[in-house]
C-alpha cells in the first residue's frame, strides 16, 4: 500500500516480488540488478567533480549509450526534473534519498535514434535541492549516487555508482562561503538558474554577497553564473491587485558575470562542458540582444574553439557545431 504504483506487473502484485524489493530505496551499490538485460542500452553517471568545497552545488552528469549495433530508439529526457531518470543518493550518515526535484517538470516525449552516428546523448543536472529534504550535500562527507533511467519499452537501465566526497572547510572564507551557499532560497536559485523573485531575496542578498566579498574564491564562479542568467532574463511579477510588472534583462550585468564564468571554465577551475556550453550560449544571444554582433561572433567562435581543444567525441562535436549553426543565424 505504501509504495503501490503503476509499474512491472511482480512490482505492484500481492507477493509479486520478495517483501522490499522494488522500491529504489536500497544501498545505491546493492540496487538490485536486473537478471538479464536485453535493454540494448548502458547508463552512465558521472561526477565533473569527485571532491567537492562544502557548499559547493553538486553536478552530475547522466549519459546514455547503445551497446546495441542494430541502433535503438530512446527517449531524450535524461534530467531527474523530467521524471523519466530517478537518482538515489546515501549521505555520509547512511540516510537514503530518492532525489525529488522542487518542480517535476510535465513534457511532451521526445526520441531519438541512437546509432553509431550517434551513440550516446547526455545532460547535466544540479542535484542538491531535495522537494522535502533541502539542501542534500550538506555536510562532510562520502556521498553514494546511482540513477535509474525508464526506457520506452518499460525496461529500467541502471547506472554505475559513484562517489562524491564533500570536504571540510578549511579556513574562515571557506566556512563562511559554504553558508552562504547552503541556504533554502540559495539551493532553489541554484535549482533554477537564477530568479528576481522577492521570495528568494535572502538568496539573492547571500550571492551577492559572496560577489561582492569573496569574488576570488573558487566557489564565486557559482553565483557568477546564478546572477548572470538571472540579469540576462526578463522577469514578470503578478502583483496583488492582478497587473504584470515585467523587469527588463540587465545586460550590463549580466555579460561582466558570464563572461566571468567563461573564463573561469576555460582554465578548468569552473563549470563541467554541460553547463560550459549553455553559458556561452547564453552569453552570445545576451550579446546579440545588447545588440553587439561583433561580440555575440566572437563568443560563438570561442564556443568552437574551447570545446575543440577538449578533445570531445566526434558525435558531440558535431553537436556543437549544429548550436554553432543556429546561433548564426539568429544574428
Amino acid at each position: 500500500v505504501i509504495h503501490l504504483r503503476h509499474a512491472f506487473r511482480n512490482n505492484i502484485i500481492l507477493g509479486g516480488n520478495p517483501f522490499g524489493s522494488g522500491a529504489a530505496l536500497v544501498d545505491p551499490q546493492a540496487f538490485p540488478d536486473p537478471i538479464e538485460d536485453h535493454s540494448g542500452l548502458q547508463l552512465k553517471v558521472e561526477a565533473p567533480k569527485g571532491s567537492l568545497a562544502l557548499g559547493e552545488p553538486p553536478v552530475v552528469e547522466i549519459k546514455l549509450y547503445l551497446t546495441d549495433t542494430r541502433g535503438k530508439r530512446v527517449h531524450t529526457h535524461l534530467h531527474p526534473n523530467l521524471g523519466f531518470v530517478q537518482m538515489v543518493v546515501q549521505r555520509p550518515s547512511g540516510e537514503l534519498t530518492v532525489y525529488e526535484p522542487p518542480i517535476e517538470h510535465c513534457v511532451q516525449v521526445e526520441t531519438t535514434i541512437l546509432d553509431e552516428a550517434q551513440p550516446s546523448i547526455y545532460e547535466s543536472a544540479y542535484i542538491g535541492y531535495d522537494k522535502h529534504k533541502g539542501q542534500i550535500f550538506d555536510q562532510p562527507g562520502r556521498y553514494k549516487l546511482r540513477a535509474a533511467y525508464y526506457a520506452l519499452d518499460g525496461s529500467i537501465v541502471l547506472s554505475n555508482t559513484i562517489t562524491i566526497r564533500v570536504r571540510a572547510p578549511i579556513s574562515a572564507a571557506d566556512e563562511e562561503v559554504a553558508e552562504l551557499f547552503l541556504g533554502d532560497e540559495q539551493g532553489m536559485l541554484l535549482y533554477l538558474i537564477g530568479s528576481d523573485s522577492e521570495f528568494l531575496g535572502h538568496g539573492n542578498e547571500a550571492l551577492e554577497l559572496v560577489l561582492d566579498k569573496y569574488a576570488e574564491h573558487p566557489l564565486a564562479v557559482y553565483a557568477q553564473f546564478i546572477q548572470g542568467f538571472a540579469a540576462s532574463k526578463e522577469f514578470k511579477t503578478l502583483g496583488t491587485d492582478y497587473k504584470v510588472s515585467v523587469r527588463e534583462p540587465q545586460l550590463d550585468k549580466a555579460i561582466p558575470l558570464l563572461s566571468a564564468v567563461v573564463g573561469a571554465s576555460e582554465t578548468g577551475v569552473g563549470l563541467d562542458n554541460i553547463s560550459l556550453n549553455m553559458t556561452m550560449q547564453r552569453l552570445a544571444r545576451t550579446h546579440m540582444l545588447n545588440d553587439d554582433e561583433k561580440s555575440a561572433r566572437a563568443t560563438i567562435t570561442q564556443m568552437g574553439a574551447i570545446f575543440r581543444k577538449k578533445g570531445l567525441k566526434d558525435h558531440v562535436q558535431a553537436l556543437i557545431k549544429e548550436q554553432q549553426a543556429t546561433l548564426r543565424s539568429e544574428l
